[in-house]
């Protein structure tokens, strides 16, 4: 009796003694610099040659896909049986949500997120112009990105059948929301003046 009575105490003073370690020995990290990051204030506009490193971050977010993005998108297809048998899919596929619907919540979130990288990218890029000295690949690359704001713009009509269009990132919060054929809408104007 008294062995377990002393292996209980030993095993919890041996918990206790781990927590502090895993506690204290991480601190240090809190307070290092972040690492593989510029922050805005250190970044030179006056190299034109990086003007294209705004573009690949607007490609890197357009091509990194959360697991749950195209199951919720592939949700409303055309196929014969689109939500198959589960409630919850059922009515996403009649746009009925509910706030438990973690995934639409994730979905809107990475579209909206997405959009406004786009527009943080075009920003950047017409930062980089003047030192770049070349309209032509400033303007190619600001329509790339203006392409891929327009997919995200698709994927939210599809997805939400309406949503918010945001025309300039100091006004989201004014901006009332539109149906999906004045998203189809403004995709069809943004190509037209994208496409040479």
């Amino acid at each position: 009796m008294k062995n377990i009575k002393h292996i209980k105490k030993l095993i919890s003073i041996l918990f206790g003694m781990l927590f502090l370690l895993v506690v204290t020995s991480c601190e240090n990290k809190l307070y290092e610099p972040y690492q593989n990051t510029v922050l805005t204030e250190e970044v030179d506009y006056t190299i034109g040659s990086n003007m294209i490193l705004p573009l690949l971050g607007a490609y890197e977010a357009f091509y990194t896909i959360a697991w749950d993005q195209n199951i919720t998108t592939g949700v409303r297809g055309d196929d014969v049986n689109a939500a198959g048998d589960q409630a919850p899919m059922e009515e996403q596929d009649k746009f009925l949500y509910l706030s438990s619907h973690w995934n639409l919540n994730s979905l809107m979130t990475i579209n909206y997120s997405r959009i406004i990288r786009m527009f943080t990218a075009i920003s950047d890029i017409e930062k980089y112009r003047p030192a770049a000295n070349n309209n032509a690949l400033a303007n190619q690359y600001i329509a790339e990105c203006r392409t891929m704001r327009a997919w995200y713009y698709l994927n939210q009509g599809r997805s939400f059948g309406g949503g918010v269009i945001i025309d300039q990132l100091d006004n989201i919060q004014s901006q009332p929301a539109s149906n999906k054929a004045d998203i189809m809408q403004y995709i069809v104007e943004e190509m037209d003046e994208v496409i040479p």
